[in-house]
Parts: C-alpha cells; sequence; structure tokens
C-alpha cells in the first residue's frame, strides 16, 4: 500500500517520464535498425513465419511489428522476395521509397517501447520501495525518469528496453518468491 501523497509523486513523475518520452519520440529520426525491425515484425505478424533474418528474440520485432498491422502498410515486396532481396534492403524500400509515412510509422511501433518502458519504471519504484521504504521508491523511479540513458532507448525499436524489462522483472518477482 502507498500513500496518497506517495501516489501522487508516482504519477507525476511517470507524467514527467511519459512527456520526455513523447518529446524525444518527435524529435528523433528512425536508427539505421528500425525500419529492419519493424519490417521483420511485420511479416512475423502476415505470415506467421519467424524464419526471417533473426539475431534476437522475436518479441520485440513483435511489438515493433504490430502497430504496423493497423497502418496502411504498402509492402513493395512478397516475404520471399524480402528474403531475397535481404532484410535491409526490404525495410529501406518499404519505408522510404513506397510512400509510406516513415514518421508515423515510426511513432506507431516506438509507442509500444515507451509503455514497456513505463512498465519498467513501475516495477524499479515497487522494488526500490518494498526493499528500503516508500522514498527511496520515490528516489529510484525519479533517477529513472529523467535518466538520459533509459530516455535515449525507451524510443528506439530495438530489445535493449524489452530484454531490459523482462531480465528487471524476473530479478523482481524471484525476489519476492524467495523472500515473502
Amino acid at each position: 500500500k502507498i500513500g496518497k501523497k506517495t501516489a501522487f509523486i508516482v504519477v507525476m513523475l511517470l507524467l514527467a517520464f511519459l512527456m520526455q518520452s513523447i518529446v524525444t519520440l518527435k524529435t528523433t529520426s528512425l536508427t539505421f535498425d528500425d525500419p529492419a525491425i519493424m519490417t521483420i515484425g511485420y511479416y512475423f505478424w502476415q505470415y506467421k513465419d519467424t524464419s526471417l533474418h533473426i539475431f534476437h528474440p522475436t518479441l520485440s520485432f513483435l511489438m515493433g511489428g504490430f502497430p504496423l498491422l493497423f497502418a496502411d502498410v504498402k509492402m513493395p515486396y512478397s516475404y520471399k522476395e524480402c528474403e531475397d532481396k535481404g532484410i535491409y534492403r526490404c525495410a529501406d524500400d518499404m519505408m522510404f521509397r513506397t510512400g509510406n509515412d516513415p514518421e508515423k510509422l515510426g511513432y506507431y511501433s516506438r509507442s509500444l517501447f515507451i509503455l514497456a518502458s513505463m512498465l519498467l519504471a513501475l516495477l524499479v519504484f515497487f522494488f526500490a520501495k518494498e526493499l528500503y521504504g516508500a522514498k527511496a521508491g520515490i528516489i529510484a523511479l525519479a533517477l529513472y525518469s529523467f535518466s538520459p540513458a533509459i530516455l535515449a532507448y525507451n524510443t528506439i525499436v530495438f530489445t535493449d528496453m524489452v530484454v531490459a524489462l523482462f531480465i528487471f522483472s524476473t530479478i523482481y518477482f524471484l525476489w519476492k518468491l524467495i523472500i515473502k
């Protein structure tokens, strides 16, 4: 249980984090890997096939491609053609040469990664609160919310935030299982 004052501070910190993330999202361009991960994820959802150029676990790819299912995405190549041409060429053509709006598609895909980083922020707060009290939870959340590294990576369509979320949540819930 947390008090009203603590809950208010947590909500304000999360809103500050969300606002900073939105500003970062709107002021940064796509990275080299963003279009490829988005394209791979889109093809995963379309063809239910995970064999297209996998370097990492598929959840990040699925998160990057899921919002594209609800956008009007023009795909220049079939799945097989994309395999033959290479994913980076296919992704580059899909994002920049077929009339798609890369900024809009980037916003859609990156939004799920912002949500994942907000979930991680809550877990950071709860873990610190349970270890050392509400003040420590607020300090941990504040440090997380204003961390340049977190703010830089939470709007990139890549595995970093998703892996951080799962590693941290595994440690947190394992700790809860063992200690409590």
